[in-house]
């Protein structure tokens, strides 16, 4: 298409505001784990310039909600600064999310003593009991660092619990319950979203078995989580793709300043924009729509375990309500015959 044509058509029928944004602000890492490839990728950090950019440029301005996560987000210099200033920026934020692993447990502690209690809510992923948590984390020692973390944590803020079960780790899901009744405000069971480059490493559970555990999990959670949860279920189920906003309301800001659609299309011919060194958002000419479909294949291959997909249907409630009368109706048929 001819740029200025292309250019006259996102000045009048502009895309829709950015308003969650998953920031992966480091690749720096105090784990190795096997099923991320983070801790590989090298020392890169977004820096101060680009993180005020994050801050006051209005194409942020209608940001909800952010996810800050890595790498390990702890160690990434700006974290505090970025925290304690974003409110203040962004009047329509309503959540600020940090993923962590829980490890550096001093570092945490120092960090969470500069934050406000109100201001982000802790997220810390914890992959089983003893043996097993250190196995997925690749560090010896990383179940105790990491529990302690969530007892710190807990005194002062919202703190979730993350499991991302292996096949190894299916047997502790009673101990993760159990710990989060005690320790988190709740907990939440992840889809492993391992891409093919990791699939060498074997940690893939037995599919059944987890569509079953998470079926079961769906009862504690609320009427909306629960068919959502359902939803997502069904759908992959029957190979029927979801949609997504990716790269249209929600973005992935990399340490490196580039902005992508989300994470699982972080290669190069498919950054939209980045931080340059001028500290300035630079767009770049891709027709991201062509490359990021409305509903994405990591979706129906159960890679995607970003919240994109539960902010798009969310956000879309007609599709919702439709897909889900769908699910019902099916469900009730097959029921009677």
């Amino acid at each position: 298409m001819n740029l200025y044509l292309r250019q006259w058509i996102r000045n009048k029928f502009p895309n829709p505001p950015i308003t969650f944004l998953d920031l992966c602000c480091t690749w720096r890492c105090n784990a190795k784990c096997i099923i991320c490839n983070a801790w590989q990728r090298g020392n890169i950090s977004l820096n101060k310039g680009q993180t005020d950019v994050i801050l006051h440029n209005p194409y942020f301005k209608n940001l909800e909600k952010i996810i800050i996560e890595g790498g390990e987000p702890t160690l990434w210099p700006n974290l505090v600064y970025f925290c304690n200033n974003i409110r203040n920026e962004h009047s329509k934020l309503k959540e600020v999310v940090i993923i962590t692993n829980g490890i550096a447990t001093e570092k945490i502690t120092k960090i969470a003593d500069k934050l406000d209690s109100n201001s982000v809510r802790w997220v810390v992923s914890l992959d089983g009991y003893k043996e097993s948590h250190d196995r997925s984390r690749g560090i010896k020692g990383a179940f105790e660092k990491t529990t302690k973390t969530i007892k710190i944590l807990h005194d002062k803020f919202d703190v979730r619990i993350q499991f991302l079960p292996t096949f190894y780790s299916l047997k502790d899901i009673d101990f993760i319950k159990d710990f989060s009744t005690k320790y988190a405000t709740s907990y939440s069971i992840l889809y492993p979203s391992l891409s093919n480059k990791f699939s060498k490493y074997n940690v893939l559970p037995d599919k059944e078995e987890l569509d079953r555990i998470l079926g079961d999990d769906t009862k504690r959670q609320s009427i909306v989580g629960k068919y959502l949860s359902l939803l997502y279920l069904y759908k992959a189920k029957n190979q029927e793709l979801m949609p997504c906003l990716a790269g249209r309301s929600v973005v992935c800001i990399m340490p490196d300043g580039n902005i992508q659609p989300c994470s699982f299309h972080d290669k190069e011919d498919r950054t939209i924009g980045s931080i340059n060194q001028n500290d300035r958002i630079e767009f770049t000419d891709i027709d991201y729509t062509k490359i990021i479909p409305k509903t994405c294949q990591y979706v129906n291959e159960r890679l995607c375990d970003n919240a994109f997909v539960y902010w798009s249907i969310r956000r879309n409630l007609p599709w919702t309500f439709k897909e889900l009368l769908k699910m019902e109706i099916k469900n009730l048929w097959q029921s009677l015959f």
